[in-house]
């Protein structure tokens, strides 16, 4: 038998707009949500922050890494459940790997 084509080691380069479009597909559905939840707790904290104390908090993904390290250390101590029991530290370490995805 002749031998067979062997397939390329690589695929193609991709285009930014083809490299979106895959990690739409690529990220299950659940993690999509877990997500979402994780950033919105972020965001009701950056807002009540920004109203008890009127400093200004850019959006996540517009923190240098500095900055994200200055406000992720506030978050951390200051989060708390809605019925503001303190969150378990697998949670609140389960919260902080949400926002860094």
């Amino acid at each position: 038998p002749l031998p067979s084509a062997k397939k390329p080691r690589f695929a193609p380069p991709k285009l930014d707009e083809e490299i979106l479009e895959d990690r739409k597909h690529g990220i299950p559905a659940k993690t999509l949500q877990d997500t979402k939840y994780c950033f919105n707790i972020w965001e009701e904290w950056r807002k009540h922050r920004q109203q008890c104390t009127g400093e200004n908090i850019d959006e996540l993904h517009e923190l240098s890494i500095e900055m994200l390290q200055h406000w992720l250390i506030r978050f951390i101590l200051e989060v708390r459940k809605k019925d503001g029991e303190v969150y378990q530290p697998n949670t609140l370490h389960h919260i902080t790997a949400g926002l860094m995805r």
